[in-house]
């Protein structure tokens, strides 16, 4: 609101009367309270939409960065898992290549024995 030479010498005033005394500035008329309050407003807007432009730009950086953790992540699960998938598959092998061995090892001495029975040895 436009204010008259009075009113803005009177708020001219009272800022230097502030200044000397070392104390903050509070405006004494009342048309010169409302422009105080809308210059805040305005100034409170103007953090706001600051604060809003930087959310959007660090909220795009920091969702990146979250995908690229989460893929990270999902990666070392994958080799995680497929690690223990091999320890599983040679863990079920085990069984299998004993009795195996255990095969060889029985062909071996049949064949042993069928040797010494026919007089032959190796």
């Amino acid at each position: 609101v436009h204010m008259g030479p009075s009113a803005t010498a009177m708020e001219r005033r009272a800022e230097h009367q502030a200044m000397r005394e070392g104390r903050d500035y509070e405006p004494v008329t009342m048309v010169g309270q409302h422009n105080a309050a809308v210059r805040e407003k305005r100034g409170l807007g103007h953090y706001i939409e600051r604060g809003t432009e930087w959310l959007r730009e660090h909220g795009v950086q920091m969702r990146d960065k979250l995908h690229g953790l989460a893929a990270t992540l999902n990666r070392a699960v994958s080799a995680d898992q497929r690690e223990r998938e091999r320890a599983r598959q040679v863990e079920a092998e085990r069984p299998r290549e004993a009795e195996r061995e255990r095969e060889v090892k029985r062909q071996l001495d049949l064949e042993r024995s069928r040797d010494r029975d026919r007089g032959w040895s190796r």
